[in-house]
């Protein structure tokens, strides 16, 4: 599903995401009631009678708004801190220059509604079911930022014409405004404060109000609710998929199967990457460290830190990769795709893997 202009614009130019969705069912959105966890198959988590209540693992308040605001079955759930994303380095050494070779968009958007998205949003957060090949996401966003005012006059009014033309339609219904697509696909958003912006992806007005009142949040998940614990949600990404979607399929026919994925990764004048993988068992977890580390010797010589281990049910992988490594990796990039990035430069020769890799 493509939601209308306005998001397409302030999202799809910045993160990515106004255009990740297809035509959904609205039922596939599954939000259940505060005490109904989802199933492994359509949602975050799968609680048993032992897991303890929620409220056993604090949340910091920030980001505890927002899960309260996106449904506890979503299969991925992501967070980005869009605006600390855009004073790193690494944004304006290697994004930038990228977005400034196709601004027309944005120009065109900022001559209509007075402000620019990509410096007005601050961070954004969503849910989703419904994700891999041949799937129908729906779920829900919060976007933090924008002004309410400016935002719904731009989107109702000032590029009303704009929507009009690729197929699509905007109106508004009391605080709700309501975007249709050439498909028909409906999606519905309000403003819960006057800067933070609900969005129900692929839902009615109906499944907003569902959203909004928070009975079958993410919160509510206890699950969810430890491995989020263990993420530092306050790098630049952060996220967590079950690992019974779609997107795994690939390693489950390899009979690589496992409960879930989650971490972060930081990105300010360098990269840190702290990603885990919760299997069914200690012993699960360990064979997959076994395995991974078996493989990862020559990659040893593209990052600075790379250590592989187990935290119980957990396999767990840190990474840190400095400026200087960063950018080899983006010049050999670059020269594979025949300076198709706008380098030119020759291609960077990889580094020799040591040859006796350090103990995680």
């Amino acid at each position: 599903m493509r939601i209308n202009l306005f998001l397409v614009t302030t999202l799809g130019l910045g993160l990515g995401l106004g255009t990740a969705c297809k035509k959904a069912d609205n039922a596939g959105t599954g939000s259940g009631s505060g005490s109904t966890a989802a199933t492994p198959t359509t949602g975050m988590v799968a609680p048993t009678a032992n897991d303890k209540p929620a409220a056993a693992v604090a949340i910091p308040q920030a980001t505890g708004d927002d899960l309260a605001l996106l449904p506890v079955k979503s299969e991925l759930v992501m967070g980005i801190n869009f605006q600390q994303l855009q004073t790193s380095s690494m944004w304006k050494q290697f994004v930038e220059p990228q977005l400034a070779k196709n601004m027309s968009e944005l120009e065109k958007f900022k001559s209509k509604c007075g402000f620019n998205p990509l410096e007005t949003i601050k961070s954004v957060a969503l849910g989703f079911s419904g994700i891999g090949p041949g799937s129908k996401p729906t779920g829900a966003m919060v976007i933090h930022g924008l002004d309410k005012a400016k935002t719904t006059d731009c989107m109702v009014d000032k590029m009303k014409e704009d929507i009009a033309a690729k197929g699509g339609e905007v109106t508004k219904d009391g605080d709700v405004i309501l975007s249709k697509d050439k498909d028909g696909t409906v999606s519905a958003m309000t403003f819960v404060t006057p800067d933070t912006l609900l969005i129900a992806v692929g839902g009615d007005k109906a499944k907003l109000a569902e959203l909004a009142k928070g009975d079958a949040a993410l919160k509510t998940s206890p699950m969810f609710v430890d491995m989020f614990a263990k993420i530092k949600n306050t790098d630049t990404v952060w996220g967590l998929m079950n690992g019974s979607s779609k997107v795994f399929e690939a390693a489950a026919q390899a009979n690589i199967k496992f409960k879930a994925v989650y971490g972060s990764v930081n990105v300010t004048d360098s990269v840190v990457v702290a990603l885990r993988v919760r299997m069914d068992s200690a012993d699960q977890a360990a064979s997959l460290v076994t395995m991974a580390n078996g493989k990862v010797a020559q990659l040893k010589g593209f990052v600075d830190k790379l250590e592989i281990g187990t935290d119980g049910t957990d396999a767990k992988v840190d990474i840190a990769v400095s400026p200087e490594k960063l950018k080899m990796i983006m010049g050999m990039m670059m020269g594979g795709m025949g300076g198709g990035m706008g380098g030119g430069e020759p291609p960077v020769e990889a580094p020799a893997a040591p040859t006796a890799p350090a103990t995680p």
